[in-house]
């Protein structure tokens, strides 16, 4: 971070500074204290959803997908990946690694969650006491 940022955002939205050594120097890291990060990845996520499926809404692809699945809009940073895997051919070697019965185990849960979900308007209509006289009056009437 510039100081230039530091003083564009005041020092009222940082935590104390980390000091690391690197290469025998000292370096200071400033660490937000607003959650401005997780929001712009947020932002970035629901924004792919709306271009893939065309809805306003993306709750439906929220409440569906695994909780880990976020987590790999990390391996897009070189930064994050030069800290946990090293370097990018080391990438494939620890995914394999991975146990594939537990991914199973995991998105056998993830599809136990799923709900069948309805709009307001579809949940008013099966609400209603006469629906299920008036769903048997339809189907009669298409059959006959």
């Amino acid at each position: 971070m510039s100081k230039n940022e530091l003083k564009n955002i005041g020092i009222k939205h940082l935590h104390d500074p980390l000091v690391v050594n690197v290469d025998g120097k000292k370096k200071y890291v400033f660490v937000h204290r607003t959650n401005n990060l997780v929001e712009n990845h947020f932002r970035q996520l629901t924004y792919g959803y709306r271009r893939i499926h065309g809805n306003r809404s993306v709750r439906r692809n929220l409440e569906n997908i695994p909780e880990q699945l976020p987590l790999t809009e990390n391996l897009k940073n070189s930064n994050y990946v030069k800290l946990v895997f090293e370097d990018e051919s080391k990438i494939a070697k620890r995914f394999s690694k991975v146990d594939v019965c537990e991914i199973r185990k995991m998105l056998a849960k993830q599809h136990s969650r799923k709900q069948l979900l309805g709009t307001r308007k579809t949940k008013l209509i099966i609400g209603q006491p006469e629906f299920k006289d008036q769903l048997i009056l339809a189907f009669s009437a298409v059959a006959s």
